[in-house]
């Protein structure tokens, strides 16, 4: 996580000090997986997307029962990071393997889709429906059921987090 949380500030840095605006990629959306693997990336997605980012991607595992679909340029930054660390510990040796066993490089088709590895659709345990769930950075793609489990009802542990996570999010410069 310490890498990703790195990966996502110096983009932040990189937005904020260029005219350029960070893509920020949020809200939910259910989708069905075809029977060869594939889903239809919703429209109110692909558009928060830059445009150099809108149909080349890497579909990774996620750190939790997920699977993980980044921006081609967010996962070769990543790998750099990756690269980066002192891979003499075993612990960054096995954190690496970890996190890009079963990695894809994909595109999306003429008809919009992209094709999910089997792989990766039996560690997430998705089976026919999904939601895909903007992330900052990354698309999770969640199995609908799992997805329900654990976000669909009210979830205490929010208020909680907010308190922690949420208290070190600096919103003064924030502007309207």
């Amino acid at each position: 996580m310490g890498v990703c949380a790195n990966l996502w500030e110096s983009m932040e840095k990189k937005g904020k000090n260029s005219n350029k605006a960070v893509s920020i990629l949020y809200g939910d959306f259910e989708c069905t997986l075809d029977d060869k693997g594939r889903i239809l990336l919703p429209l109110a997605l692909k558009k928060q997307l830059p445009e150099h980012a809108q149909g080349h991607f890497v579909i990774a595992r996620g750190t939790d029962e997920h699977a993980a679909i980044y921006p081609y340029n967010v996962w070769m930054q990543f790998l750099q990071k990756l690269g980066r660390l002192n891979h003499t510990q075993r612990e960054v040796r096995e954190y690496v393997r970890m996190a890009t066993t079963h990695s894809m490089e994909v595109h999306i088709d003429n008809s919009g889709r992209l094709l999910l590895p089997k792989s990766l659709i039996a560690e997430a345990k998705i089976k026919k429906d999904i939601v895909l769930k903007g992330s900052a950075y990354m698309i999770e793609v969640w199995s609908k059921e799992i997805h329900d489990k654990l976000y669909g009802k009210k979830n205490d542990s929010f208020a909680e987090l907010s308190q922690t996570v949420g208290a070190g999010i600096d919103l003064s410069d924030f502007q309207f």
